[in-house]
């Protein structure tokens, strides 16, 4: 059984890297369900509304990603990811048997440095209800809920936060010395 999770191990840290060169598809994604869309005070003058959210992307070779991070809906509908910091990755594996969608992942990234936490993360496994229809992914379980977001266009963005640089933090330092990956490519 330790031979098991040593070869899962070793297969989420292959694919891990693999998962963040590849461009993203549309029909890859999902979002989580329902979104809490708020306004910004009136005074601001913008027509934006904003929600947190998690993106789940479901590569087709099995690998997997999340992004938590807020949403901006512009007045034309279009969604969007703020350049700002607030992302959270994680990246793992993905298999699915009959309609049970299950997952292994660990944190990779986050720019909220999560005290007492390292990051990477520990692995985790979770397990949703899913189905493909028209090539969209909806997924489910008894706490989430994702669907696909056609309104959604940054997916190069979602590819970008995915990819970036990783940098490791042991719960209460960096390890390297190195600043907070990715600060550079979100700024721009």
């Amino acid at each position: 059984m330790k031979l098991v999770g040593q070869l899962t191990a070793l297969l989420l840290l292959c694919n891990n890297g693999l998962a963040q060169v590849k461009e993203i598809d549309e029909r890859w994604i999902t979002v989580s369900y329902p979104l809490k869309w708020e306004a910004p005070p009136r005074e601001t003058g913008l027509k934006i509304k904003t929600a947190a959210a998690a993106i789940m992307v479901l590569y087709p070779s099995g690998q997997f990603a999340e992004v938590r991070c807020y949403l901006i809906r512009q007045s034309n509908g279009r969604v969007s990811i703020p350049r700002n910091p607030g992302h959270t990755v994680a990246t793992g594996i993905w298999n699915l048997s009959g309609d049970v969608l299950s997952i292994t992942s660990r944190v990779v990234y986050t720019d909220a440095l999560p005290i007492g936490k390292p990051v990477p993360g520990p692995e985790t496994t979770a397990q949703f209800k899913a189905q493909v229809h028209d090539g969209y992914w909806r997924v489910a379980n008894s706490n989430t809920r994702f669907r696909p977001m056609p309104q959604f266009t940054d997916l190069e963005f979602l590819r970008t936060v995915i990819t970036c640089d990783r940098s490791f933090w042991n719960g209460h330092a960096w390890q390297d010395g190195a600043v907070s990956p990715c600060v550079s490519e979100l700024n721009k």
